[in-house]
């Protein structure tokens, strides 16, 4: 798997992407196919100083433009000093299966990104509205060392998803789900969809919180843009490995909307009620943002001098003969010790 995503990512061309605050298209081809993302770049970008980046990824026919405006994430890039990146799906879909997806695409996008301007490669996270959950979530699965976090709002785990992934990194994860949600039911379906709350506890349990059977809770105040004040629930998932945290915010009588935002393409009357004081977009930012990915790898040296490879590398890191410090190119760097074919040699891969 780690070559073929190494040999889509080297037909990625990054085309254009200016090195000034505000935003500007970053295109590139991947798999064949010329793909977008708007790319805002923080107001009084330093290209001394090292940036996170936040992929945000849009609902079922949604657009990039769609959840800048949705989201608000602008605004507090421009104030705390990140980028934003909204990618466009192919179509009306994100594609979770197969190859080359969406989370090889994104894998792709950040690699471009990173080329262009001064990325901090343990900062980048990935959130979704919807559909849009959906290449967040399988980045974790699939490519858990490639980002410090996601958000996940309004999307439930599908049951019978095949993406061919087994990780169980541990990965900071934020969710958001309205009760009253019409698109994605809070409590799933009987077959094939899991409830919110399930789809939390899933995350925790992969993430090692120690109470994913039984997280704690705490109530807040609340008011929908229909009129009603509720009340909302953040459950919290604690003594999570590696530092990691998983929190659910449950919004009572919420509809499939981002909470705190705009919500734009479908009326009320379709997509349910908007929270008005639970802001998604800050608590994922301020959540996210206090994280890290500290992944490491450690394997025998072998004769594979710097393989290009967005995945942990399994073996064969450095030349034959020579155990010195080896670049890994594109999401990995390698620092090696030891001679070949003494016990000594080992290579470790940090972020």
């Amino acid at each position: 798997m780690a070559k073929t995503i190494a040999a889509i990512a080297m037909t990625c061309l990054l085309m254009s992407a200016v090195a000034q605050a505000g935003n500007t298209v970053v295109t590139l081809t991947f798999g064949g196919v010329t793909r977008s993302s708007i790319l805002h770049v923080p107001a009084g970008y330093d290209s001394n100083k090292a940036y996170p980046l936040m992929l945000v990824f849009h609902g079922v026919n949604g657009s990039g433009g769609q959840m800048e405006n949705m989201t608000g994430l602008d605004d507090i890039a421009d104030s705390d000093d990140f980028f934003v990146a909204y990618p466009e799906s192919v179509g009306a879909a994100w594609v979770l299966s197969g190859t080359p997806n969406d989370a090889q695409f994104s894998l792709a996008l950040m690699q471009a990104i990173e080329s262009a301007y001064h990325i901090d490669p343990t900062r980048i996270y990935a959130v979704g509205y919807s559909e849009g959950a959906g290449p967040a979530q399988l980045i974790a699965f699939c490519y858990p060392t490639s980002i410090a976090g996601i958000g996940n709002v309004g999307q439930n785990l599908n049951k019978y998803s095949q993406t061919g992934c087994t990780s169980n990194m541990p990965v900071t994860a934020v969710l958001f789900h309205g009760t009253a949600d019409p698109k994605s039911p809070y409590n799933g379906y009987p077959v094939g969809i899991y409830s919110a709350m399930e789809t939390a506890t899933i995350w925790a349990r992969i993430s090692g919180c120690t109470n994913a059977a039984n997280p704690s809770s705490s109530t807040y105040p609340d008011r929908l843009n229909t009129g009603p004040s509720v009340t909302d629930t953040l459950y919290t998932f604690s003594g999570c490995a590696n530092g990691t945290e998983v929190a659910f915010y449950s919004i009572t009588g919420g509809g499939h909307t981002w909470p705190g935002g705009t919500q734009i393409g479908k009326p009320d009357s379709q997509l349910g009620p908007t929270s008005l004081r639970t802001d998604a977009s800050e608590i994922l930012w301020e959540t996210l943002s206090q994280h890290r990915s500290t992944a490491s790898f450690a394997g025998v040296c072998g004769s594979a001098n710097g393989v290009a490879t967005f995945a942990a590398p399994s073996g064969d890191l450095c030349q034959i003969g020579i155990a010195s410090a080896v670049s890994g190119g594109l999401r990995w760097s390698w620092t090696c010790s030891g001679y070949n074919g003494g016990a000594a040699a080992r290579c470790s891969a940090p972020r």
